[in-house]
């Protein structure tokens, strides 16, 4: 097997368990893909699989914290919705949504929850906002003739340096700092 490449580290998607949180639609009779059954709770490992970073290798299929449901396929509000979780290192991202393989352990993904898309939004919720949260927390910084930073999210900084410089901040603890002939913050 090869090398798991992963474009986004999986670990950033990990929840208070140690286990990352997926949401997958399957069909009313809980086939997915090439008629791949799955089950309404418990584990589940895939028939087919590789470490490869593409769709085409087989996997189980999902999207990180319900994040980024457009890609991939379009989705069915009225089908059936379920969270499965699997470690961290069995998670390869596939840009938008990720893959799940079994482990060296032989342990592949578990399904926690089976039901509308509405409940599954409101399981992944709570690490879903965690997740938004700690990306929010910008910075930016310019330096040079005329330059400028500004910076947004929870505790958003920026800072400047140069001749004209300037720089702003915004959030709940933003902060910003210019230096340098005529600098402003």
């Amino acid at each position: 097997m090869s090398k798991n490449t992963l474009k986004t580290p999986a670990h950033q998607w990990v929840n208070a368990s140690g286990v990352v949180e997926m949401v997958k639609c399957v069909n009313p009779d809980m086939t997915s893909y090439q008629e791949f059954k799955w089950p309404k709770a418990g584990p589940v490992k895939p028939d087919k699989w590789s470490r490869e970073a593409d769709c085409d290798s087989g996997g189980l299929f999902g999207w990180p914290l319900g994040l980024f449901i457009s890609a991939g396929k379009d989705p069915m509000a009225s089908g059936v919705w379920l969270v499965f979780t699997a470690k961290p290192e069995n998670v390869i991202d596939l840009g938008g949504k990720v893959k799940v393989v079994p482990g060296v352990d032989g342990d592949c993904a578990n399904v926690v929850y089976c039901g509308t898309q509405a409940g599954a939004m409101a399981f992944t919720m709570k690490e879903r906002l965690s997740f938004i949260e700690a990306r929010s927390r910008g910075s930016a910084s310019a330096t040079g003739d005329s330059g400028s930073a500004s910076a947004t999210g929870y505790r958003g900084s920026a800072s400047a340096t140069g001749d004209s410089g300037s720089a702003s901040a915004t959030g709940y603890r933003g902060s910003a700092s210019a230096t340098g002939d005529s600098g402003s913050a």
